[in-house]
């Protein structure tokens, strides 16, 4: 059986276009950050990989420890989403796209 982390890095590299939502928890306030990428392709480095931007190092190290939880299903609307939870506390938010459902989004939004 493959595991949450290797199926999330599978359906992103599969994808023509990803949104990634970081929500950054400073104690005080939680600070939503969203991300658009087109063909956003990463692997996994021993169980782990990092979304968010190594630039500025916003974001987090997911692995099969926090919970991968996938939301919608990408034969239905073309469209799959994930929330990455650890502690029940919500640090990304993920919507999967393939082209096609991508330009109707535009066009509609």
């Amino acid at each position: 059986m493959e595991s949450n982390l290797a199926q999330l890095v599978k359906d992103i590299n599969q994808a023509d276009y990803c949104k990634i939502i970081i929500y950054i928890h400073t104690g005080s306030e939680v600070i939503a950050k969203p991300m658009t990428y087109e063909k956003l392709r990463i692997k996994g480095d021993r169980g782990k990989i990092f979304l968010g931007d190594i630039e500025s190092n916003e974001g987090y190290l997911v692995s099969d420890n926090n919970e991968i939880i996938r939301t919608d299903n990408l034969s239905r609307n073309n469209r799959l989403s994930y929330t990455i939870r650890s502690e029940g506390i919500v640090l990304l938010e993920l919507d999967i796209y393939n082209k096609k459902d991508k330009e109707r989004q535009v066009v509609a939004g």
